[in-house]
């Protein structure tokens, strides 16, 4: 119950990085589609991109979530 609550409290914080996280997905997803017109080295950049951005995201998640009363 209480991560429950801290998540409420922090709701608005984590909009933003859930939004960033949900955007690289749908990235990767359309890169990988079969009919994608891109050429092979761009998307596996693509990729990479996204993974480290989704993983800086969750790590945000986390600190907010952790340490959101004392940041």
């Amino acid at each position: 119950m209480e991560l429950l609550e801290l998540i409420r409290d922090r709701a608005v914080f984590l909009t933003l990085p859930l939004v960033i996280i949900i955007m690289c997905v749908f990235l990767i997803y359309a890169t990988l589609k079969k009919k994608s017109l891109l050429p092979k080295g761009f998307k596996v950049m693509i990729i990479i991109v996204s993974v480290v951005i989704i993983s800086l995201s969750a790590t945000a998640i986390l600190l907010i979530i952790l340490f959101g009363n004392n940041a």
